[in-house]
């Protein structure tokens, strides 16, 4: 059974932490630090826009250890998800582990009045600072725009390659027709020479 903490402060994005340990620890404190900046225990700050940082502290140092699996569900505030452009598809948790932030697996689960609620699947990953994070739609609206300038270049070679084609079949086509009427235009002489010969035999 899992160990449940529900949090209701004013402030805190974060309103469950469910954990499940793989020995008896007792009472297990869980601490959860909402900062103004990046956490000082990180070196740099994540690639995308951040909605809040915090630590999460759970027992002991070395309790994350005896962690089999651990989840966090935390709300975003619409206003925010609006102001910022964000897409509401990509807001995460992430972890700064081995000195890089780490994207977790978070899903949607619904919106409640001002807010939208997410869960993400923590793992061991408690002890450590965290953000929760997302990116701007333009990032994505980019990438198609990209997608489509790249199919749009790929139809118009494919247009031009077909058009070059028929410009080729059009031009063996006037060769083989200018080709025709020369041989008619040197045909021509000889047929007008065999029709006066037979004209003359019948006068004669």
């Amino acid at each position: 059974m899992p160990i449940i903490y529900n949090f209701e402060e004013k402030g805190n994005p974060v309103g469950r932490i469910e954990l499940i340990s793989s020995r008896n620890n007792g009472q297990v404190k869980l601490i959860i630090e909402i900062l103004k900046n990046t956490s000082t225990l990180t070196n740099k700050p994540p690639s995308d826009t951040v909605y809040m940082n915090l630590n999460i502290w759970a027992g002991s140092s070395g309790f994350e250890n005896h962690v089999r699996n651990s989840s966090v569900t935390f709300k975003v505030e619409k206003y925010w998800i609006t102001q910022e452009d964000i897409d509401i598809e990509n807001i995460r948790l992430e972890v700064f582990e081995d000195g890089q932030w780490i994207a977790l697996p978070t899903e949607y689960i619904d919106q409640v009045g001002n807010y939208v609620h997410f869960k993400t699947a923590t793992d061991k990953y408690l002890n450590s600072p965290f953000v929760i994070a997302g990116s701007k739609k333009i990032l994505k609206s980019n990438a198609k725009n990209e997608n489509e300038i790249a199919e749009s270049n790929n139809l118009n070679t494919q247009k031009t390659d077909i058009n070059e084609s028929i410009n080729t079949v059009s031009e063996e086509a006037e060769k083989n027709a200018l080709g025709s009427e020369k041989i008619m235009d040197k045909m021509l002489p000889a047929w007008i020479l065999i029709i006066a010969f037979i004209v003359r035999r019948k006068l004669v």
